[in-house]
């Protein structure tokens, strides 16, 4: 008898030493899963971000179309409810699928996270932060400083190599036909228009090819036919209709589209025409 209350008794030292150290490392288990959980809620935000974002808001949320994201004062809460019903009369569509859209409540809320938890490592790491790749094409080319400056050696025909000159110094040798920024390359109007067309975030709601999209008319193929404006009229894309639809967005709306979606950039009259040289370009 008195062994049997031995043991109820160690059993029951046993339980209330367990349950004490348990509810001692409580709060410490919580707060490493909280943190875990976050981590991986800001993950699939970021690959989220790339997905549906990263046209309008820029690649490092810097902003294009739609404002910088990156550093955005709004709280989680607000985000949400932005990201979830879109912005009206703007190019910003509601993403929740209660609102239309296509997004479930748990990945709105894992974009939030990640905004507000920005980490430009998680974007490269999807793929999309660009890299510079003019790096690589000058540091193919080893460095005329590091060519020994002693007569050629005539051991190998290999390493006959032309002496160092001043125009070979100064002329960069790419080991692939790599297109890079030549005088040539950018006189074109419409090549400078393509550069701006891209540089301005134009191709995040027109398309890279200029083939439109929910949120902004195809441009391609555009110069010279008859546009259907949201007032009924019909009118010819001529260059008078780019230019206005360049400078004053607002001035004749294409049916299907609303009014105060296209922002207005500052442009100088010759970047205006380029850019009307590139849209009459795209066939």
């Amino acid at each position: 008898m008195e062994k049997k209350l031995v043991a109820i008794v160690v059993l029951m030292l046993v339980i209330v030493v367990f349950v004490a150290a348990y509810w001692a490392t409580e709060p410490g288990r919580q707060a490493t899963a909280a943190a875990r959980f976050k981590e991986e809620s800001i993950a699939r935000g970021a690959g989220l971000y790339v997905e549906a974002c990263s046209r309008c808001h820029g690649t490092r949320g810097q902003g294009l179309v739609g404002p910088a994201l990156k550093g955005s004062r709004l709280d989680e809460r607000g985000l949400e409810k932005t990201i979830s019903r879109g912005v009206s009369r703007t190019a910003m569509p509601a993403w929740g699928q209660e609102d239309g859209g296509p997004f479930k409540a748990d990945q709105i809320h894992d974009l939030a996270v990640f905004i507000k938890n920005w980490d430009d490592g998680l974007l490269a790491g999807k793929g999309a932060v660009e890299q510079p790749t003019t790096t690589k094409t000058q540091t193919s080319t080893p460095p005329v400083t590091s060519r020994p400056a002693s007569p050629v050696p005539t051991t190998t025909p290999a390493a006959i190599p032309a002496t160092p000159t001043p125009s070979l110094a100064s002329t960069p040798v790419a080991p692939t036909p790599i297109p890079s920024p030549t005088p040539k390359a950018s006189t074109t109007p419409s090549a400078a228009g393509r550069q701006l067309f891209s540089s301005l975030g134009c191709i995040a709601c027109h398309g890279t090819n200029g083939e439109g999209s929910q949120i902004a008319p195809a441009v391609a193929g555009l110069a010279g036919k008859e546009v259907e404006l949201a007032s009924a009229q019909k009118v010819i894309a001529d260059d008078a209709f780019l230019r206005e639809s360049i400078v004053a967005p607002n001035a004749k709306i294409v049916k299907g589209y609303v009014p105060d979606a296209m922002p207005k950039p500052k442009l100088t009259d010759a970047q205006v025409d380029q850019l009307v040289e590139f849209i009459k370009s795209l066939k």
